[in-house]
């Protein structure tokens, strides 16, 4: 959810937006907001929880402002696993109400474009990302099985058509699978599918750019 969050917020221009590799640093420990803020040269930090229950889930979200200590926004949502993705684009929408950024009509389309609307897609998917981290052959192989099931539930789910790519690309340049050839044709076969979707994600492009180092095409992965 934090990463989804993070993900959203940083398509916004205007938005100066810490990456989850840094954030998470502080994940679960008693530090201050100021300290947090000075560390990372930020302003403001959005700090919260999650709790599940079985199909219900409780997320508290807070926005402060570091400077002064101020709360600019805060909420407690109880909801439906299946209304996850409206409650990370419903925290997004109220930090940059908060922050008081316009967004123009096509910064507002390409920030809430939606994904998926399937739950259980959206978790495997996230499931195989956490998978895909662990650079190492048996990680990456956890990521390919995962990754293979949000694309049979919802084949319009761009992002892990992309993910998908992703590991096919890495089977063949580390010698990971028994037919680097067939590694290629998938990660081709992938590619396309996630480009006929959605060919505004940065994503679909270091893809592309994947398959052409693959290939040992470099101009054109350098222009990809």
């Amino acid at each position: 959810i934090s990463e989804n969050i993070i993900a959203s917020l940083s398509k916004i221009p205007a938005m100066f937006v810490i990456a989850r590799n840094s954030t998470f640093t502080y994940k679960g420990k008693p530090v201050k907001v100021q300290k947090v803020a000075e560390d990372l040269g930020v302003r403001y930090v959005l700090e919260g929880s999650v709790q599940r229950t079985g199909d219900r889930v409780r997320i508290t979200a807070q926005l402060i402002d570091a400077l002064n200590g101020r709360h600019l926004w805060a909420e407690r949502y109880d909801r439906d696993v299946k209304d996850i993705f409206a409650l990370q684009d419903d925290i997004a929408r109220n930090v940059v109400t908060a922050l008081q950024v316009m967004l123009t009509v096509g910064e507002q389309a390409r920030v809430w474009r939606r994904q998926t609307d399937n739950p259980e897609a959206y978790e495997y998917f996230l499931r195989g990302r956490e998978h895909h981290r662990h650079l190492s052959k048996t990680g990456h192989a956890g990521a390919k099985r995962l990754y293979e099931k949000p694309v049979a539930l919802d084949p319009s789910f761009a992002l892990a058509w992309f993910a998908l790519a992703g590991v096919h690309q890495v089977d063949a340049l580390f010698g990971w699978s028994k037919n680097r050839g067939r590694s290629i044709s998938l990660l081709a076969d992938a590619v396309q599918k996630a480009l006929a979707i959605d060919d505004t994600q940065s994503t679909v492009y270091l893809q592309l750019a994947n398959r052409a180092i693959v290939k040992r095409r470099y101009d054109q992965a350098i222009s990809h």
